[in-house]
């Protein structure tokens, strides 16, 4: 039942792949489109895993979009051209991340817009990175592509009792597992974050 459900999402979203393929004559393989829960990373919405499928001789990337945004028909696009903006660099060896793929490039920035993506860049650490789409594609989208937002029904639950797991840093501090995600994507910002607290709490000490 479950997988019949998510049958026509991902139809959709291979749809789009296609399309935006075609539009801008990125000439990019076939791909595995997947869906499964963002798991611990509360910030992540998708990823690219390069040759991770393989069918006879023939290996394929996956392009995951996580379970959690599936009823939003305008991020699930989102993230598939994000991904699809990562496949470009990798076919064209364009280097796209550094830092341990978390920092997206200049490079990364420049395909995204050409595919009709604007950038935020509001962490640091992980540069050009957060993406959305342009009222331009957005259009494209409705008008020319025809997109059925109305298959976007279906989303997985986020649990708010999970991932209450404390993480032993050394003999004095201690975080929860969830917020270790966000120091290991986002250090700047959730340090920034944490130094703020303590310096909150140690003013209201010596008043």
């Amino acid at each position: 039942m479950k997988q019949e459900k998510l049958k026509p999402v991902k139809n959709e979203l291979e749809r789009l792949y296609n399309y935006i393929n075609k539009k801008h004559k990125l000439e990019l393989p076939s791909i595995i489109i997947h869906t499964q829960s963002q798991g611990r990373s509360k910030n992540r919405k998708g990823w690219l895993a390069a040759d991770s499928w393989k069918s006879g001789k023939s290996k394929f990337c996956e392009v995951n979009v996580c379970a959690e945004y599936l009823n939003n028909s305008f991020e699930c696009c989102n993230i598939i051209l994000h991904e699809i903006t990562h496949l470009y660099c990798l076919t064209k060896k364009i280097k796209d991340t550094c830092r341990g793929g978390t920092y997206h490039t200049i490079k990364f920035k420049k395909i995204a817009e050409m595919l009709g993506l604007k950038i935020k860049k509001r962490y640091p650490s992980i540069g050009f990175g957060e993406t959305f789409l342009s009222k331009d594609l957005k259009k494209d989208l409705i008008s020319k592509f025809k997109l059925r937002a109305d298959v976007f029904d279906i989303v997985r639950i986020k649990n708010k009792n999970k991932n209450k797991t404390l993480i032993k840093l050394d003999d004095s501090f201690y975080i929860l597992s969830s917020h270790y995600e966000n120091l290991i994507e986002n250090p700047d910002f959730y340090l920034n974050k944490l130094s703020n607290y303590l310096n909150l709490n140690f003013q209201q000490k010596i008043k």
